[in-house]
C-alpha cells in the first residue's frame, strides 16, 4: 500500500472543515495519529475513529 501524503490530508481535512474520521486501520489512520489537534476515540479490526479538539471543544458536545 502506499504511503499517505501528509500535506494533502492536511489540507483536505482543513478544506472541507473535517472535524472526524473513521478509517481502515491502517496507514492513514497511523498518520492521523500523528496529526496536532487530533485524538483517536475509537479503534477495532475494522474501524479506526479520529475526533479533531476544535477551539471551542469537542464536535458535538454543547456546555450547558
Amino acid at each position: 500500500m502506499m504511503k499517505p501524503d501528509r500535506k494533502a490530508l492536511s489540507d483536505g481535512l482543513a478544506r472541507w472543515h473535517i472535524a472526524w474520521t473513521i478509517l481502515p486501520p491502517g496507514p492513514a489512520a497511523q498518520m492521523m495519529d500523528t496529526l496536532p489537534g487530533w485524538h483517536r476515540s475509537y479503534s477495532d479490526a475494522f474501524a479506526v475513529v479520529h475526533i479533531k479538539k476544535l477551539e471551542n471543544g469537542w464536535p458535538g458536545l454543547t456546555r450547558p
